[in-house]
């Protein structure tokens, strides 16, 4: 085809194209999200995140436990918090995000009950309030209510009743729900919670002070491996060296070792264990901060704990370290601090650092066969358990012997304990371990172990004790002592009144104060009281039975006759059984308790524990409100109930 029958399709195109462009440049640009949406800014503007100095938050019913954080030179601080420093980065990324809000308007909202839809009324909301350098009021304040989704939240203005909705949510990113406790704000949200990054290469000396035990680790530097004589004599004769020995003579970096200077139960110890505890340097966090006042409360006023740590600049950073009782939570502070703060950490970090004796040592254990071990003997203060095994191999209770039910856990779990006994710390020899006047002794096989136990543990919830008569002193953790300082009522099933709300039929009820007796007539209940018979009350069966089922005495006795002042007398008859159980009079908070099916023992009750039982049977005792008029049962003169206790009685001894 010739170029002059192209030239028509050429001037076709160019015009296309140039009417494109004209409709191009002619035609209205879209309008921006924010327009299309009707945002409306809701912070102030011109406003830079760097002139705010202060940051106040607070649920609006609870406007007194206010989150107050102040800017201190380029850091944030809580000041609502002791003065504790804030994550900064934290702060920052809050106030942009407040400083940018642009709200879609959602409506006006003028009375309190409008306001509540949107949970803005102002002892409803959640309240944020930003300051300017310089400024007493706010340049922000804010009421966040309640998010219709995930994605978004309503908010106001203060002083205003326009209600916009906004996908930046202060109250979440505060860490606050919406209801309860939950919505007050908590200052450990902004914490800065690490508390110390030290490098641990630069690591060389550690010293650690505990309530029962000191240890100082140090590092050192091995010593160079010297050439062979024989590749000294090679490399002399040669005269020169070749790049792979040039490459072996080349300066290597200082290897090194940790030994442990002083203290410690041996002087082998566990590298790993040991590197685990130096790693705790790089990243030490807390997780609150506590007040200050009360250091002697934390186990701080003096220090129980003491850490420090020696860079190889010869630096030191000294932590102390506290415990409101064994075991318990755990506090730290820093010697250079001088603000004197006071922190919170995990058990599991502190426990880090203030480490227990093992696994860091090897400590001495005892283990014996299960079907070696033939009896064991449990020597207290409180008295004396003796166990042993009979011909079919079966665990039996030789002392005390009672009418008791026998609990075969607790004798499995304290077979299981002495058979396995492995300490989980140690106290230094000069550590005062208490008198040693528990014993447990262990027949196995021909041979006899002892194992004596003394006062509790100054670091870890546990018991001093000593094996066979060494002078070790060891700790034993609280869990295992427990399983092997077992007393006569851990023992024996004492909850003797349990079951007595199965299949019940009467209760009858006597004490100085009130007589009565509860009958069952079908599936409902009569009251017998005073020769008359009505319906009880609703529930009045149900709930005495519960308090009475639910009575758990502390311990027990031998029952040598001695009489005792009844307060109380209750009999329960079941389609099983007829059970008869006495209250004394409360002497020293405790009331004693016998049961007709339990001879020989006299178990003891906490009075405080059976208050509720007591306030019960008056309780039951009352007939219910009746229509007026009402007239008693045919039968009533011939109900027969529990006779009165008597007024007196011999007192225990």
């Amino acid at each position: 085809m010739s170029w002059k029958k192209l030239v028509p399709f050429i001037v076709i195109i160019v015009v296309l194209a140039g009417l494109a462009a004209w409709k191009k440049t002619t035609q209205k640009r879209p309008e921006s999200l924010a327009v299309q949406a009707r945002l409306e800014t809701l912070a102030p503007q011109g406003v830079s995140k760097d002139e705010i100095v202060k940051v106040e938050l607070y649920a609006g019913s609870k406007p007194d436990e206010k989150v107050v954080i102040e800017k201190q030179g380029a850091d944030w601080a809580l000041t609502s918090l002791y003065d504790a420093p804030a994550n900064t980065e934290t702060v920052n990324r809050f106030v942009d995000g407040l400083l940018g809000l642009k709200g879609e308007f959602r409506a006006s909202a003028d009375s309190d009950e409008k306001l509540a839809m949107y949970n803005l009324k102002e002892d409803q909301s959640f309240v944020v309030k930003l300051y300017q350098s310089g400024k007493t009021d706010p340049v922000l304040d804010l009421r966040v209510g309640k998010a219709p989704d995930f994605k978004s939240v309503f908010m106001r203005r203060a002083g205003e009743n326009r209600v916009f909705v906004e996908a930046f949510n202060p109250r979440r990113e505060a860490g606050v729900t919406d209801a309860g406790d939950d919505a007050v704000p908590r200052g450990t949200k902004w914490l800065k919670t690490e508390l110390l990054k030290l490098d641990q290469d630069k690591i060389a000396k550690v010293a650690i002070t505990m309530p029962d035990k000191s240890l100082v680790f140090e590092r050192h530097e091995k010593p160079a491996a010297a050439e062979s004589q024989q590749a000294q004599d090679a490399s002399a004769q040669n005269g020169e060296k070749t790049e792979g020995q040039e490459k072996k003579d080349a300066p290597k970096p200082p290897e090194y070792e940790w030994k442990l200077a002083s203290g410690g139960f041996a002087q082998t110890f566990s590298d790993p264990d040991l590197k685990t505890l130096l790693g705790r340097f790089t990243n030490l966090y807390i997780t609150d901060v506590v007040d200050p006042s009360k250091k002697a409360e934390y186990g701080l006023e003096p220090p129980q704990y003491k850490v420090v740590v020696t860079l190889d600049s010869g630096e030191e950073t000294v932590l102390l370290g506290g415990r409101d009782k064994p075991g318990g939570e755990t506090y730290v502070t820093l010697a250079s601090d001088a603000s004197g703060r006071v922190y919170k950490m995990s058990k599991y970090n502190f426990e880090q650092i203030f480490i227990k004796g093992s696994p860091l040592f090897t400590l001495p254990g005892l283990t014996i066969s299960k079907d070696d071990l033939n009896r064991i003997v449990i020597e207290t203060p409180e008295g004396l358990i003796d166990l042993a095994r009979d011909d079919q191999k079966q665990w039996q209770v030789r002392s005390p012997q009672v009418a008791l039910q026998v609990k075969k856990q607790v004798i499995d779990d304290l077979v299981s304990a002495v058979c396995a006994v492995k300490p989980a710390d140690y106290a230094d020899p000069s550590v005062d371990i208490g008198p040693l006047n528990r014993k447990v002794t262990l027949y196995a096989g021909g041979t006899t172990h002892e194992l004596l136990f003394g006062a509790e543990s100054k670091h870890i919830e546990g018991t001093y004790f000593r094996i066979d008569g060494k002078p070790e002193n060891l700790t034993l953790a609280g869990y295992d002592v427990k399983k092997i300082l077992v007393s006569a009522a851990s023992l024996y099933d004492i909850a003797v009144l349990k079951d007595l709300d199965k299949e019940t039929s009467r209760v009858e009820v006597s004490s100085p104060d009130v007589t009565y007796a509860l009958a069952k007539e079908g599936d409902a209940w009569k009251l017998i009281r005073g020769g008359e018979t009505s319906d009880a009350k609703a529930h009045a069966a149900e709930d005495l039975l519960s308090e009475i089922t639910a009575v758990s005495p502390e311990t027990f006795r031998t029952d040598e006759g001695q009489a005792f002042t009844v307060a109380l007398r209750l009999l329960v008859t079941t389609a099983s059984r007829s059970v008869t159980a006495e209250f004394s009079e409360p002497r020293d908070t405790i009331r004693l308790m016998r049961v007709s099916d339990k001879p020989g023992v006299v178990f003891e009750v906490k009075a405080d524990d059976v208050k509720s039982l007591f306030d019960q049977v008056s309780e039951s005792g009352k007939a219910p409100e009746s229509p007026s008029g009402s007239q008693p049962s045919p039968d009533a003169a011939d109900a027969q109930t529990t006779p009165p206790v008597p007024a007196q009685a011999t007192p225990a001894e």
